[in-house]
């Protein structure tokens, strides 16, 4: 699964729209449409702002 999908689908799973999860994180809403589109690809600290907002675990987004 690439970073692009795994953000998506952790997203929808937590039944979070885009602006939801860009206002959680403080990135903005177009970045997170490009990341999860594969358009770019979010820094390491883009990814814990992401991760905490999702609940999830840090290392799901580092290994991928």
């Amino acid at each position: 699964m690439t970073i692009a999908e795994l953000v998506k689908t952790k997203r929808e799973e937590a039944g979070m729209s885009q602006f939801q999860l860009a206002i959680k994180t403080g990135i903005t809403a177009t970045s997170i449409c490009k990341i999860e589109k594969g358009h770019c690809t979010p820094s390491l600290e883009s990814r814990k702002k992401i991760a905490a907002a999702l609940d999830c675990d840090l290392s799901e987004f580092v290994n991928v």
